[in-house]
This record gives structure tokens, C-alpha cells and sequence, in this order.
């Protein structure tokens, strides 16, 4: 048993409350030193002061149940604290031994320094860890290591979150092993982000109402329903996520005791809401009775995935699939990356592929991954269950549904995190562009340049847009302070067109501009410059009035998950003019419409 140890009462506190740590020492009435720090770049030292505790007893059941020791002391946490991942180091008077407690400093008004929140999987800590006897495990809970020993409920009341087990030997913790990388990385490249645990997630449905993008490291692998239905809900209204993780949403849980007691039964059998409350039942979140696979959310899960069990883990590449997306600018030297830095790490998600070592894979659709979902890189781990472990795949890709969720699918991604050790590469590079595109609110749409119709060369052609067809095009009449484009298709059928730019298949796009013209046949369109088909298409009624053109269509699965379009303007004939042409990502009609 350690010296001294500690917990807090809570995950994580806004500025302006408190939190308390209970504290326990080895020898009775032992005053303790704490130092708060905050986690970063560099870890810096904000308070110190000092404590009482005594050597208090530890329940039989205190794995389940909590040790229930008093409070040795209570931090008020100034106003100007920023949002953050806090340590108190304690310290005993008499032999300096040492312990540490984690908690979270929440933003005093969430969503204003930043749109940017990091979820800290306090779920996943607390689930491995084993301090007073057992964890959600049999191989590390006592008696004898075996299934049959591991505890159906765990408690935030008591030490070892940080992953220090009572043994010195310790056990998983996602914040050791990986968001504290992830943390020290952001700062290093001036990101600033806002901070919660997965408690806050779970206990409040609006948490990420005034956020843009959330993200998840590491190991994230317990989730409540209500922490679930919030993170569907905020993509569904156009947040966005970014799963730098793996083995994620794999168990379903709940919580008790105000949310100081998580329950886990792992077993549809064992659990008591069986048959009452079947939604919130403790089991894989693809099994029966719940029945609502993480791929939904996420668009992979384990299932696909790999585990390494024993041994040196083998270095992996992830093979990439669609180079020319958004998410890989200036990020590639090759068509692989990652191996070198062990990013496929000991667990990995994935979706279930028709073909992983095509071109293009596509979701075969059975395992509850959107249509939708584009694999932007597979990593190929057919042989791991020779560790013991199994065999599986790795999956990056990107989905949308009205906002955009990205998933690197492997527990291990801050290993490509070459900047933290003062260099720069692949994984760094893709993990810049995420996080500047999908932290503000423009959706994933190409942009247009000179799409107002302001710059035209010196023969009178606007500039970035291409002309075909029969006649000509230049600058029209004045249209409330701007120029528009005419289209002069008197001598037959006449199109302009910019492109070509990448869209993803089965996604909405829309694509909208003023026009004004004397017959029909004045049209906006999407057209796939690989099949040359068109998906969306608005028509003026021709009746000499300006009406605003709007067309909102879906490129079919005859398409790649990635291809080639464009946006036209097209005039059968006659003169028409165009002004503000605008392509978007839209989200789909509701089911039923």
C-alpha cells in the first residue's frame, strides 16, 4: 500500500466552485503538502498549501463501494483559472512519499475561449482500474485473477484513476498513456481547447451545445447512453468529432451514487434491467438487447478490429486510399505512413469492408457503419491473433451526418505525434488540418473562387471558370451593386463551369445562385466529371424576373466514395444572367420525407 493516497470528489469543477480530496496516510494524523499543477506544455505549479489526514481504514468493498475517508482538503478554484487537466501532488510531511490525483477544470462559460472540448475518458480509467482489490477485469482482481473476480460496479471514491494500482504496478490509463501527449501536443502548436471528463458528457445533455468540435484520445472505450444520445445529437445538429482513438464505445454502462458509481455487468444475464429497461443494459453496445453497434457513431467499432495481445507489437503502416482528400494536404510524402511510429496500436477499429485491399473499399452495410462513410486508410493486421490476440483490420475514415465525425480508429494515434519530439510529420500534418477544418462551422464543401462574378480576364472570361458550348459569356447589367454573369446561348446551348473539385458519394450537396432569364433552359447543376452524370439540377421559369436557383441532390453509389465533380451553368438559349453561385454539404431530409 502506498504511503499516502488520494481522491477527488469529483472529475472535474468549473472555476469559481470547489473540490475535495480525501486523503488517507500510513501513519496516523500525518500532515501532507499539495501542489495543484496544470498539465500542458509544461507543467506549472498554480498553489501550494497544507493538509491533515490519518491512516483511515479501507473497506473490503471499496473497489465497489468507495473507501469513504474524510475530507484532508478543499481547493476553491479561483475564477481565472483556465480550463484544463489539474494534478494534486501529495505529499507527506514525514517521508516525502508522494501520490497524485487528476481532475478537470472545467470553462467558466463553456464554449467561449474555445470551440475546441477534449473529452477525457475517465470511464475507460476507472473501468481498469484495480485499486482495492478489483477492477471491470478478472486478470488484475483479486482473489485469483480470474473472470469470475472482476466487480460489476466500480467507484470514483477512491485512489488510482491516474493508473497507480495499489501494488505500484499500475493499471490503464488513458490519460498517462496518451491524452496527456495529445494535451501537450495542442498547447506546443497553439491550439487552445476546453476541457471535461466523461462525466460531464453523461450528466449534461446541453454540455456540447456551445462547442464545434469535440475529441476523443486514446482509449475510449465505456460509454453511457446519455453521454451516447448527446454526442449523436451534436453531430446531428452539425458538431463534429474526431475519434483519435480506439476500441471505442465497446461497453455500455451506468452510472449510481450521483454518478460516483459506475455499473458494468458485461452480461446480458446478470444485468437486472434485462427485459425492463433494455436500452441501458450493461453489455457490448452491438449485442443483444441493446443492439445499437458503435459504428453509428463513430463508423467503425472493434468488431473488425485488431487486438495484439503478447509481445512487442508489430510495426503497421496504414495504406491510403484517397490521397487527394482535404485531410491529407501536405501531410504525404508516399501512399503509407505511421508504421514507423507504432500508430496501430494494441486495439484498433474498424469497418466492415466488401474488399479492405480495393481501390476504393466500401462499407459492406451490415455492421451499422453509415453508407456514407469514406475509408481514407486501411491498415492490414490479418496476423495478430498469432499473439493471442485477434486478427482484424484498422480503419480511417471520415462520414457526415450534417456535421463531420473523423475516427483514426487506433488507441495509438499521439505515437505519430512526431512534434513532440521537436519534429514534424504525417500524423502531425493530418491532425492540424482536422482540427482547423472541422473546429469552425463551414461545412466540408469546395470553395469557389470568384463566385460572384467580380474578376474577368482580358477578353472578358471570369476568371476560374471554364467556358464550352456554342456562345459567349461576360460581364451583365449592374445587379444591385454587383456584376453577374451573362450568358449569351443565341447561337445554340452554352455552359461555364469551375472544377474540377472532390466530393464524397452518397452526401447531400446543394448548389444555389440568382438568375434572371427571358425562356427556360437556364440551369445550376452538379455534375460528376467521372460519370458525367448529373445529381442536382435547378431550372429558372423564364418568365424575365430574377428567382434564386437552388438544387439539393445525392451522387449515387455508382460513384467512388471520393470522386471528381463540378458546378455548371448551363443555358439552352437565349440570354440569362448568374449571380452568387454557392456549393454546400447539406444534412439529409428527415427519415420519412
Amino acid at each position: 500500500m502506498n504511503p499516502i493516497d488520494g481522491y477527488a470528489s469529483a472529475t472535474s469543477v468549473s472555476p469559481g466552485g470547489s473540490i475535495n480530496f480525501h486523503v488517507r496516510v500510513e501513519a496516523p494524523n500525518t500532515g501532507f503538502h499539495i501542489e495543484i499543477l496544470r498539465r500542458g506544455k509544461e507543467d506549472v505549479v498554480l498553489l501550494g498549501d497544507s493538509g491533515q489526514a490519518g491512516a483511515y481504514a479501507i473497506p473490503v468493498d471499496a473497489s465497489s463501494n468507495g473507501c469513504g475517508w474524510p475530507v484532508g482538503y478543499t481547493l476553491a478554484v479561483p475564477d481565472n483559472w483556465s480550463s484544463g487537466v489539474y494534478i494534486a501532488r501529495l505529499t507527506t510531511d514525514q517521508t516525502a512519499a508522494t501520490t497524485e490525483v487528476l481532475f478537470v477544470v472545467k470553462a467558466a462559460a463553456l464554449g467561449t475561449n474555445s470551440k475546441i472540448l477534449f473529452q477525457l475518458a475517465v470511464n475507460t480509467s476507472q473501468a481498469y482500474n484495480n485499486w482495492g482489490g478489483k477492477s471491470l477485469y478478472g486478470y488484475n482482481s483479486a482473489p485469483n485473477n480470474a473472470d469470475g473476480d472482476r466487480s460489476r460496479k466500480v467507484s470514483f471514491d477512491r485512489p488510482g484513476m491516474e493508473g497507480h494500482g495499489p501494488d505500484g504496478q499500475g493499471s490503464d490509463s488513458p490519460f498517462a498513456s496518451y491524452e496527456y501527449l495529445f494535451t501537450r501536443w495542442l498547447e506546443m502548436n497553439g491550439f487552445e481547447v476546453e476541457y471535461c471528463t466523461s462525466i460531464d458528457l453523461h450528466a449534461d445533455p446541453h454540455f456540447l451545445d456551445n462547442y464545434q468540435l469535440l475529441l476523443s484520445v486514446g482509449h475510449d472505450e465505456y460509454w453511457s447512453k446519455e453521454m451516447r444520445d448527446s454526442v449523436a445529437t451534436f453531430v446531428a445538429n452539425g458538431g463534429n468529432v474526431a475519434f483519435f482513438s480506439g476500441n471505442v464505445c465497446w461497453w455500455q454502462v451506468r452510472f449510481e451514487d450521483n454518478n460516483r458509481t459506475m455499473v458494468c455487468y458485461k452480461s446480458k444475464a446478470e444485468d437486472p434491467l434485462t427485459g425492463t429497461d433494455n436500452e441501458r443494459v450493461t453489455v457490448n453496445w452491438n449485442a443483444d438487447p441493446v443492439l445499437r453497434p458503435g459504428n453509428a457513431m463513430a463508423g467503425v467499432d472493434f468488431r473488425q478490429g485488431a487486438y495484439w495481445k503478447d509481445g512487442p507489437i508489430p510495426a503497421v503502416d496504414y495504406q491510403v486510399k484517397v490521397p487527394q482528400h482535404w485531410i491529407f494536404d501536405t501531410a504525404l510524402a508516399g501512399n503509407t505512413f505511421g508504421g514507423d511510429r507504432h500508430i496501430i496500436g494494441y486495439e484498433t477499429d474498424a469497418a466492415h469492408l466488401v474488399d479492405p485491399t480495393a481501390a476504393a473499399p466500401l462499407p459492406a452495410g451490415d455492421d451499422g457503419t453509415p453508407p456514407n462513410f469514406v475509408c481514407l486508410a486501411v491498415a492490414d493486421c490479418q496476423n495478430w491473433d498469432q499473439s493471442g490476440g485477434q486478427k482484424g483490420w484498422a480503419t480511417m475514415g471520415l462520414f457526415h451526418n450534417n456535421g463531420s465525425v473523423f475516427t483514426g480508429a487506433t488507441v495509438n494515434w499521439v505515437g505519430g505525434l512526431v512534434n513532440l519530439d521537436g519534429g514534424w510529420g504525417p500524423v502531425d500534418q493530418i491532425t492540424q488540418n482536422l482540427l482547423r477544418r472541422l473546429s469552425s462551422p463551414c461545412p466540408p464543401a469546395p470553395r469557389l473562387a470568384n463566385a460572384s462574378f467580380e474578376q474577368y480576364d482580358e477578353n472578358g472570361q471570369p476568371l476560374n471558370w471554364s467556358l464550352e458550348g456554342a456562345g459567349s459569356v461576360g460581364p451583365g447589367d449592374v445587379n444591385i451593386g454587383h456584376t453577374p454573369l451573362q450568358v449569351d446561348a443565341i447561337n445554340g446551348q452554352t455552359w461555364i463551369s469551375q472544377g474540377p473539385f472532390l466530393l464524397e458519394y452518397l452526401n447531400y450537396y446543394a448548389a444555389g445562385c440568382w438568375a434572371k432569364a427571358s425562356q427556360p433552359g437556364a440551369t445550376i447543376r452538379l455534375q460528376s466529371t467521372v460519370t458525367w452524370e448529373d445529381f442536382a439540377i435547378a431550372e429558372h421559369p423564364g418568365d424575365g424576373n430574377w428567382h434564386y436557383l437552388f438544387a439539393v441532390g445525392v451522387p449515387g453509389a455508382n460513384e467512388t466514395p471520393t470522386f471528381p465533380a463540378r458546378v455548371k451553368i448551363q443555358v439552352a438559349g437565349g440570354i440569362a444572367l448568374f449571380d452568387n453561385v454557392h456549393v454546400d454539404a447539406v444534412a439529409p431530409p428527415p427519415l420519412g420525407h
